[in-house]
């Protein structure tokens, strides 16, 4: 590693800060033991050493400080790439005047929020051509030190996006092996609802700012079968036209597996997702691009 500081394994090297994680790169078992000692309740130790000899660990100490012990391969040059797959958060949020500049991967994120959650939810009917959608989405997120010019400011933002529409079936195929495609033509709207919250830091002012709209969108799917129980989706749309937003544009990439659970088909997807939103109001600003993977389960009833 370069840029390390050497320090004792000892409870006054973290100056008695409480340790929640732990990055162990010697695969000494030594080493290895002692930090899961120095861990906090609730804390993770990630393993990316590979060392010698064996490690005893009593398992009823991780259960019962709740300690997460995590297995890492990686290759140096992997790295950058898999910090830059977590969700991020890019562009500028405001409320009443005040702007903030957010330029936030997932880990910037992680350190700088005392908040964070998202959940999506997406519901499909299809019969032969036609198919109709509900997808929804809530974020909820708090930051700490950022930019309000050249002032530093705390600010959070809480957002909803219902998204519904219909799907047509524009064209399809088979191939050998059980592979098929289909191109599906995409239209509907896209209600966003947003909240933002920003306080200057030294006792300046705070401002908040909540607003709703409305977006038509357009847009194509791309989806079919790779062979026996994987499927894909490629899907892209472009909207708001002044109509709600200035302009609005997403694009979502996804695998799947079918298998049965409980007796009913289900499907275990993962995938990438981008959602970029133009708006601007008196009440608020909303000028962002959010990024991430996906992960998630369909269960067809």
């Amino acid at each position: 590693m370069t840029g390390a500081r050497v320090v004792e394994l000892a409870a006054d090297a973290v100056g008695g800060t409480p340790l929640l994680a732990a990055l162990e790169a010697t695969g000494n078992p030594g080493v290895i033991a002692t930090l899961l000692d120095l861990l906090s309740p609730g804390g993770t130790l990630a393993l990316v050493g590979i060392g010698y000899g064996s490690l005893a660990v009593d398992p009823a100490r991780l259960v019962e400080r709740e300690i997460a012990l995590v297995g890492c391969h990686a290759f140096i040059d992997e790295l950058p790439e898999a910090v830059a797959l977590l969700p991020a958060l890019e562009g500028k949020i405001g409320s009443r005047g005040l702007v903030a500049d957010i330029d936030n991967s997932f880990r910037d994120t992680l350190e700088q929020s005392d908040s964070l959650l998202a959940f999506m939810l997406r519901a499909e009917a299809r019969r032969e051509r036609l198919g109709l959608f509900v997808d929804t989405v809530y974020i909820d997120l708090g930051y700490e030190d950022v930019a309000v010019g050249t002032v530093a400011a705390d600010a959070g933002t809480t957002l909803f996006i219902m998204s519904f529409g219909a799907a047509w079936e524009l064209a399809g195929g088979q191939a050998e092996g059980g592979r098929s495609w289909a191109v599906d033509a995409l239209g509907g709207g896209r209600w966003t609802r947003v909240r933002n919250d920003i306080s200057l830091q030294g006792g300046g002012p705070s401002a908040s700012g909540r607003s709703d709209w409305v977006d038509p969108f357009i847009g194509l799917r791309v989806r079919g079968h790779l062979s026996g129980n994987w499927i894909y989706s490629i899907q892209g749309d472009i909207g708001g036209f002044g109509v709600g937003s200035d302009f609005a544009w997403q694009a979502a990439a996804s695998v799947g597996y079918r298998f049965s659970l409980f007796g009913r088909e289900a499907l275990a997807l993962v995938g990438y997702r981008a959602l970029g939103t133009d708006y601007e109001s008196s009440r608020l600003v909303w000028d962002t691009t959010m990024h991430g993977p996906a992960i998630g389960l369909n269960v067809r009833f």
